[in-house]
């Protein structure tokens, strides 16, 4: 399992059980009936709903982490859009589009709505992002200016055993061939993956 499951599992399961903790100590006072109240309201979905806005914005900024301003303003207005249509954002939509004179009906919605518009803005948001082509890049730690990766034999190089190196893709199938990373403003190249 790579590190970007990882974090997004643990941001996941770290925020719905803090929202698990907010209801039993803030919503019903740690009254002793608590987990019946969380579940007769349905309240689990809404856990659900905060914790997988918050886990698609880690993983959207993991993925996007050093790519270029596009990529990133793209996976921005979608973390938006899925915390607009969580438990704290939709309520706030209906406020507003009732301020423009929109009347939309009750400021509640449902878990149920709730649930299902987070899961389908979150789904519409990991598809732009795996479409998204994440490519490795050589970038001056100095003045900032970005290359694209030289190609090395089969393809754009990748580091290996040795730092300042970027080898053939097929290293492990055997190819050994290799270039010194370019250098700008007197020193290597970053590798920015």
């Amino acid at each position: 399992m790579n590190h970007k499951r990882i974090i997004t599992i643990a941001v996941f399961t770290l925020v719905f059980l803090l929202e698990v903790l907010y209801f039993k100590i803030f919503v019903t006072h740690s009254n002793p009936g608590w987990w019946t109240s969380y579940i007769r309201l349905q309240h689990y979905l809404i856990s659900f709903s905060i914790a997988l806005a918050f886990a698609y914005g880690a993983f959207a900024f993991i993925r996007m982490r050093g790519r270029s301003k596009g990529a990133v303003t793209g996976s921005t207005i979608i973390a938006f859009l899925v915390w607009f249509t969580s438990c704290c954002g939709a309520p706030m939509l209906v406020v507003i589009l009732g301020i423009a004179g929109i009347n939309v009906g009750s400021v509640y919605l449902s878990p149920l709505a709730t649930t299902v518009m987070t899961i389908i803005f979150v789904s519409l948001g990991m598809i732009w992002l795996m479409r998204q082509k994440v490519e490795a890049k050589l970038a001056c730690e100095t003045c900032g200016t970005e290359i694209a990766v030289p190609i090395v034999h089969c393809g754009p190089g990748i580091l290996g055993p040795e730092e300042n190196k970027l080898y053939c893709p097929c290293l492990p199938e055997g190819h050994t061939e290799y270039i010194e990373i370019p250098k700008h403003c007197g020193k290597p190249m970053k590798y920015v993956k």
